[in-house]
């Protein structure tokens, strides 16, 4: 029977093998954790979903005078990378409110690598501004998001094929938004209305290149290693 007690006995087994796995040298303890983190599931017939964190959880992730379409890009992006789904809403003021639905803690890293990602492409973009002042500037810095957003979606796509190779090894859920999440959300957005957003079309390729290139140089280590554990289990 999958009482709590025991599902709670096979996340700290888990936890206790994750945190072992940190250090430079895997030890005896953290393979002996995950082994019998193994056995238990079997013997009591738990599933990856049973270890799930339940609490589904909204939160308000920024708000906006001017939601421009590469912000919404981004967000979704992050939403479907960090395992959350992205909406927003028109405040009282006429501001767009975005916001993040699903498990507390990847809600929460979801918040974290967005309000990251956002600033990285205001910095970036203004610093292609300032170096290329005499240029067609609308148009090149428009394709120079593109292409971070592109350079984005590359380095996410590279991170995320790890994770599941260590997730199939260590008993980690997906990285796909939990089952539970996507029942609630689907009775949530009932009555939104539909997105249409689409991407400009790319007309200065040097500039989404430059812009490509950039992206691929950020580095998320910080935010995410740390919370790797938050994204798959």
């Amino acid at each position: 029977m999958k009482t709590d007690a025991i599902i709670k006995k096979v996340k700290g087994l888990l936890a206790l093998a994750r945190d072992h796995k940190d250090q430079s040298t895997v030890d005896e303890e953290s393979q002996l954790a995950l082994v019998m983190a193994k056995k238990l599931m079997l013997k009591y017939h738990i599933k990856k979903e049973d270890l799930e964190d339940t609490e589904i959880e909204e939160v308000q992730v920024a708000v906006f005078d001017h939601f421009d379409w590469w912000k919404e890009a981004l967000s979704s992006l992050i939403g479907e990378h960090f395992r959350v789904k992205t909406y927003y809403s028109k405040s009282k003021l006429s501001k767009t409110v975005l916001k993040y639905y699903g498990l507390k803690k990847d809600v929460a890293l979801a918040k974290a690598v967005y309000l990251m990602a956002l600033k990285s492409v205001i910095y970036y973009t203004e610093h292609f501004i300032a170096i290329n002042i005499n240029s067609n500037i609308n148009s090149s810095a428009k394709d120079y998001i593109i292409g971070f957003l592109a350079g984005l979606q590359e380095k996410f796509n590279r991170f995320n094929e790890q994770v599941r190779v260590i997730a199939s090894r260590e008993l980690m859920l997906s990285l796909k938004v939990p089952t539970q999440v996507e029942t609630a959300y689907h009775t949530l957005s009932a009555q939104f209305e539909k997105s249409n957003l689409s991407l400009p079309q790319v007309e200065d390729f040097k500039s989404y290149e430059e812009g490509f290139f950039q992206a691929s140089l950020l580095n998320f280590d910080h935010v995410k290693r740390s919370d790797t554990k938050h994204i798959t289990a």
